[in-house]
């Protein structure tokens, strides 16, 4: 859409909570996933110390042999049930499992990328507030008796339009100034920024 975004370093910081938060969510996931797991192992392990007891009651109890077979068929019935239904459990939970070891790892390689160059960019932008602190009002009150400016001034004067989102100033057409600011930056500042330069400074 031809439009300029700037990112400011409170949105980065909040970019880099947002994968935090995302890395925290992905361990919960595989926290519970584990957990469900483990249940399911559980209840196989119950089982089968069921049958064995199953087993040494029909030893015990030949009479009531029949009747016995017919509940360890249906005990079989259920317990086979569970024990495919738990492992399709586990082959979804291992499936997801690697997903999120993978997205696990790939949000750790962003965070450490990110902290790196965060870990640049701090002292850049406390150099930065530090320089600007220690700019004095009365340069700007100078900068405006300036008949004709630098290349450096000119410069700044057009990264402060962008940076503030002045209009495009119209081209310079005074010809003694002309060579020095042909895009009028320099001349807009004048008008629109020196004006009131401890405005300007806030």
């Amino acid at each position: 859409m031809r439009r300029i975004n700037y990112v400011t370093p409170t949105s980065f910081l909040e970019l880099l909570n947002t994968y935090k938060k995302v890395l925290r969510e992905r361990k919960d996931y595989i926290g519970k996933a584990k957990f469900r797991l483990e249940k399911g192992l559980n209840v196989l392990a119950n089982a089968a110390v069921e049958v064995q007891k199953l087993q040494d009651d029909l030893t015990a109890k030949q009479p009531e042999l029949e009747k016995v077979l017919k509940e360890v068929a249906a005990t079989k019935i259920v317990i086979d049930k569970e024990n495919k239904d738990a492992q399709e459990v586990k082959k979804v939970v291992s499936v997801e499992e690697a997903e999120a070891s993978e997205q696990a790892a790939e949000v750790k390689k962003i965070k450490d990328s990110a902290d790196a160059d965060l870990a640049v960019a701090l002292p850049a932008l406390d150099n930065a507030v530090k320089k600007v602190r220690e700019i004095d009002v009365k340069d700007f009150y100078e900068l405006r008796t300036v008949g004709k400016p630098s290349p450096s001034i000119v410069k700044m004067f057009e990264v402060v339009s962008y940076m503030l989102k002045l209009s495009k100033p119209k081209k310079n057409t005074d010809e003694k100034s002309k060579e020095a600011d042909p895009d009028g930056f320099f001349i807009q500042a004048k008008k629109e920024l020196l004006v009131n330069p401890k405005d300007f400074l806030r």
